[in-house]
């Protein structure tokens, strides 16, 4: 099992430096206008997963049968 440290350690002591953030320009700034927004992404519907169909499918059979 790995021990967990009771306090944190400072970053100059376990060693591991902060990395500044990279920021990377656009490669074709003049293939797109100032005011270019891209187009919000859908989510994507989810499917029933097939145990969910089959009970829906029995709950109906039974109602069909006591109505």
């Amino acid at each position: 099992m790995k021990r967990v440290p009771s306090q944190p350690v400072p970053p100059e002591v376990s060693g591991v430096q902060p990395r500044e953030k990279t920021y990377y320009r656009d490669p074709y700034p003049q293939a797109r206008p100032e005011s270019y927004k891209p187009h919000k992404t859908r989510k994507q519907k989810r499917r029933k997963p097939w145990g969910r169909k089959l009970f829906e499918e029995i709950v109906d059979a039974v109602e069909d049968i006591f109505d």
